[in-house]
C-alpha cells in the first residue's frame, strides 16, 4: 500500500462568530484505507469534513490532494479534484426523480434533448451498485429516509471520486442497509479510494476502520493506527472520562396494563392487526428492519395516522382518534426524524420546547413567566447545553436538539412515552444521558414504548422486546431468549411467531 496520502489537511482553523470549531487540525487520508473521525457532537468532525469538501472555507490552513494545494470555492470544485461528501443533511431535490438526482448536472443529451432512456439505464446501474431496489423514475419525495440516504451515496459514487467523506451515513439506515453500506465501503477500500467515516456507532467503525482520529472541542485528542483499538480508549479520548454502562434493572410484572393495544391496523396497511401492552414502570422495545411498520405503529397509536379498527386504552380508558385525544389520554411521542417532523429551526430553543404548552389565555407576560418556570426544570434535568434558550435551535448539536424534544414531550406529563429511534445521530455522552432518563422515567412508574434499530440499545434498556416484520409482531422476547441473534432471526424471517420468556 502506498504511504503517500491522497488527501492532507494541515493546520485547519475554522471559526463561527466567536466560537472556534477547528483549532489547527492536521489529517491525512490514505488510499485503500478507512479513517474514522470520532468525537462528541460539536467536537468538529462535520466541520472538518465540510472544509475538506469545499462546503466551508477554512480561516487558516491548507488542503491538498495528491500533494497539490487547493482552495475550494464550493463542493463542485472539490468534486472536480476527486473529493466528495456524503452528508447527513442530504442534498437531493425531492420533486425530481431518483434518476434525475443521480445524474444531476450531467444528464445525457443529443441535439439539446435529454436522452431519457439513457438516464434511466445509467441510473439503474448506479442503484444496482448500491443494492437499492427502486425505480429510477420514482420521485425522491416518495422515498423513506433510508432510501434517500442510499440514493445520496449512489449519487456520490457516480462521480467516481478518489476521496469519499461519509458524515453519519448510517443515521437513518436499518440493519440491512447498514450492512450494505459497510460492504460498499469495503469495496471502496479495495478499489484504492481514501475514505473518511463518521459514525456514533462504534461497532460500525470497528467493522471497517484502519485509522482513528478523535476530536474534542476542535482539537485532536487522540490518534490510533490499526484495527485493534479499544472502546475504552475511544471514550476516554472523546469525553475525558469513563462512561458508565446504563442497563435496565429486572422487574416483577405489575399485572396491570398502563397501555393496551388491541388488534389495531392503519389505513395504508403498514400496520396490521397489532396487539401489545405496556405495564407501569416497563420499557418495551420494538425491533425490526426498516419498513417493518415500527414507526407507523407509533404514529397510529399517537393518532398521527388514521387508525382502521382495533382499540387503544390508557389506564383502561379508550383513546379516541387524533393526536389531541392521544395527548389528553396520556400519550407522548418523540418522532424519528427530528429535523423534518419535530423541530422548527427558525424558532428558538425556548419556543421549540414550549410548543405544546396550552395556557394561551394568560396575558403574554404572565404566560411567558409560567412557561419559563415550567420548562426550565425539564431542560436542566435533560442537561440541555446551549448558550441561551433564546438562540436558534438549529445551532444546537443533534444530541441537545434531541434532549429538547424529549423535554417537550415530558412537559405534557404523559403516562406512556413513545420513543422512535431516540438516540439516532447523537454522540455517546448524549446517548448516556438519554438512557439514564429513560430508565429513571420507567422507575418513576411511566411506561415506555421504544423503537430502535440499534440492537444493543434494545437489549440494554428493554424489559421485553417485540419484533415486527411486514406490519405485524412476529416475536415476543423476554429474559434469556432476548438475544441479538433472536431479534435478527425474527426480523429477517428466519423464525416466525416466537413467544419466549
Amino acid at each position: 500500500m502506498s504511504r503517500q496520502p491522497t488527501l492532507t489537511a494541515q493546520g485547519v482553523v475554522k471559526h463561527f462568530g466567536g466560537t472556534a470549531a477547528l483549532r489547527g487540525v492536521d489529517l491525512a487520508l490514505y488510499p485503500g484505507e478507512v479513517h474514522s473521525l470520532v468525537g462528541e457532537n460539536g467536537s468538529g468532525k462535520s466541520t472538518l469534513l465540510k472544509v475538506l469538501s469545499g462546503v466551508y472555507k477554512p480561516d487558516a490552513g491548507v488542503v491538498a490532494v495528491d500533494g497539490v494545494t487547493h482552495a475550494f470555492h464550493g463542493p463542485r470544485d472539490a468534486a472536480t479534484a476527486g473529493v466528495c461528501l456524503v452528508s447527513q443533511e442530504g442534498s437531493l431535490v425531492p420533486e425530481l426523480s431518483v434518476g434525475e438526482n443521480l445524474l444531476s448536472g450531467r444528464l445525457p443529451r443529443r441535439a439539446g434533448f435529454v436522452q431519457w432512456s439513457r438516464v434511466w439505464r445509467l441510473a439503474a446501474e448506479l442503484l444496482d451498485r448500491a443494492d437499492l431496489n427502486i425505480s429510477p423514475k420514482t420521485r425522491v419525495a416518495a422515498l423513506n429516509p433510508s432510501q434517500r440516504q442510499m440514493v445520496e451515496i449512489a449519487r456520490v459514487l457516480a462521480h467516481q471520486p478518489r476521496v469519499v467523506l461519509f458524515d453519519e451515513p448510517t443515521s437513518s439506515l436499518g440493519t440491512r442497509e447498514v450492512d450494505v453500506l459497510l460492504a460498499t465501503i469495503q469495496g471502496l477500500k479495495t478499489e484504492g479510494m481514501a475514505v473518511a467515516f463518521v459514525s456514533h456507532r462504534l461497532s460500525e467503525m470497528f467493522a471497517v476502520s484502519d485509522r482513528y482520529t478523535v476530536l474534542r472541542d476542535g482539537d485532536i485528542s487522540g490518534r490510533h493506527v490499526g484495527g485493534d483499538v479499544e472502546e475504552a480508549w475511544i471514550v476516554r479520548s472523546m469525553v475525558g472520562r469513563e462512561l458508565k454502562r446504563v442497563t435496565v434493572a429486572s422487574r416483577e410484572p405489575a399485572g396491570v396494563n398502563l397501555l393496551e393495544i388491541r388488534s389495531i391496523s392503519d389505513a395504508s396497511g403498514a400496520v396490521r392487526d397489532v396487539s401489545l401492552s405496556v405495564e407501569p414502570g416497563e420499557i418495551v422495545g420494538i425491533g425490526g428492519l426498516v419498513g417493518a411498520g415500527r414507526t407507523e405503529l407509533l404514529e397510529t397509536v399517537f393518532g398521527a395516522r388514521h387508525r382502521r379498527g382495533g382499540e387503544i386504552l390508557v389506564e383502561g380508558k379508550p383513546v379516541s382518534h387524533g393526536i389531541r385525544h392521544a395527548m389528553a389520554s396520556g400519550l407522548g411521542l418523540v418522532t424519528e426524524d427530528r429535523k423534518t417532523q419535530a423541530l422548527l429551526p427558525a424558532l428558538s430553543v425556548y419556543d421549540n420546547a414550549a410548543l405544546l404548552l396550552k395556557r394561551r389565555r394568560l396575558v403574554p407576560i404572565r404566560r411567558r413567566r409560567w412557561e419559563r418556570a415550567t420548562i426550565e426544570p425539564w431542560m436542566q434535568r435533560m442537561d440541555v447545553r446551549c448558550g441561551s434558550y433564546s438562540q436558534s435551535i438549529a445551532g444546537l448539536s443533534g444530541g441537545n436538539q434531541q434532549k429538547v424534544l424529549i423535554a417537550r414531550a415530558l412537559l405534557g406529563a404523559p403516562r406512556v412515552l413513545m420513543l422512535d429511534e431516540p438516540t439516532r445521530g447523537i454522540d455517546l455522552a448524549a446517548k448516556q444521558r438519554i438512557y439514564e432518563e429513560i430508565v429513571a422515567l420507567a422507575e418513576s412508574g411511566m411506561g415506555v414504548l421504544m423503537v430502535s434499530s440499534e440492537i444493543p440499545e434494545l437489549l440494554a434498556l428493554s424489559h421485553r422486546v417485540l419484533v415486527m416484520r411486514e406490519g405485524t409482531i412476529v416475536a415476543h422476547l423476554e429474559g434469556s431468549p432476548m438475544t441479538e441473534e433472536a431479534i435478527v432471526a425474527a426480523a429477517t424471517g428466519a423464525i416466525n411467531n416466537v413467544h419466549a420468556a
